[in-house]
């Protein structure tokens, strides 16, 4: 059984080079395909300089198209995504494999630790809050997922679900569901996991929760009739939820203040794509009209 890993990367240099010493001590190097996704830095060089296997997109295309590009390049049985953030821990190749072995499992996970060693403002959020512990994504309230920070899942199903949707953000768990739905298995998690490099500036955290909240509309959308309701605008107002947010982060005012913003980024990214879809659905009116 051969298995590869695919690993997108945009501008990557400062990260990747200890992410592929870390691999190189599970895997060896011609099992690892990294996907350049049209950098303007030295991640290229970084990565033929430690001979993996190297894809080049002409422009950008986003991380789940890239990784749509790596497996489909791919003719291993099993493929296993990371991100250029994560670094694995002894025995963490070999836990996937083990685990997804297992009776009726489609796709395995891992829980991701946070290590930062001059935390930012950003990085002191991620070591607080555990954005990527696994227990939170197995008990999602509506299905169990896993990010592809690590997700490994055999190439017969990667071809029946044929990859990832190619969007910025959530995609891993438009993946997951629609793995499940269509009865292909289980989703669980290794016990051996990964830990990762936090993103080092609170405007990138605010970044990322903008385009979750865009992609949590997106995600309510396509799963609704199938009894998935996200937390939304309507659930919690944002500036209760902000006001909760600095209460269980006071003892570090700058990460409470962080916890909020994230909140409030989150909300505007929804609403935003509320506002696409109803200008969209205007102009196809008139259009049909």
């Amino acid at each position: 059984m051969t298995v590869d890993i695919v690993m997108p990367v945009h501008n990557g240099e400062a990260l990747l080079g200890e992410c592929l010493e870390h691999l190189l001590r599970e895997v060896d190097r011609g099992s690892i395909i990294v996907v350049d996704d049209a950098s303007t830095d030295g991640t290229v060089g970084v990565a033929e300089r430690l001979g993996v296997r190297v894809l080049r997109e002409p422009v950008t295309v986003g991380p789940y198209a890239a990784r749509n590009t790596g497996w489909r390049t791919s003719t291993a049985d099993i493929v296993v995504f990371t991100d250029v953030r994560c670094r694995p821990l002894k025995g963490w190749f070999q836990g996937l494999l083990e685990c997804l072995n297992g009776e009726g499992v489609a796709i395995v996970g891992c829980d991701i630790e946070m290590r930062a060693n001059r935390p930012s403002t950003a990085e002191r959020w991620a070591l607080i809050t555990k954005p990527l512990r696994i227990q939170g994504y197995l008990e999602h309230p509506f299905m169990p997922y896993v990010p592809t920070a690590c997700l490994a899942i055999t190439r017969e199903h990667l071809v029946r679900l044929n990859g990832f949707s190619a969007v910025r953000s959530g995609a891993d768990a438009d993946f997951c569901w629609r793995a499940q739905i269509a009865g292909l298995g289980a989703i669980t998690a290794s016990e051996i996991g990964m830990w990762a490099r936090p993103r080092t500036s609170s405007r990138g955290v605010l970044r990322q929760f903008r385009r979750y909240g865009q992609s949590g509309r997106e995600l309510q959308r396509l799963y609704t009739t199938h009894g998935h309701v996200p937390n939304t605008p309507k659930a919690l107002g944002t500036g209760r939820r902000a006001l909760l947010a600095l209460r269980d982060r006071r003892a570090d005012p700058a990460v409470a203040l962080l916890d909020a913003a994230r909140i409030v980024a989150y909300e505007h990214g929804f609403r935003a794509e509320v506002r696409r879809e109803k200008t969209a659905l205007g102009k196809h009116s008139r259009v049909a009209g």
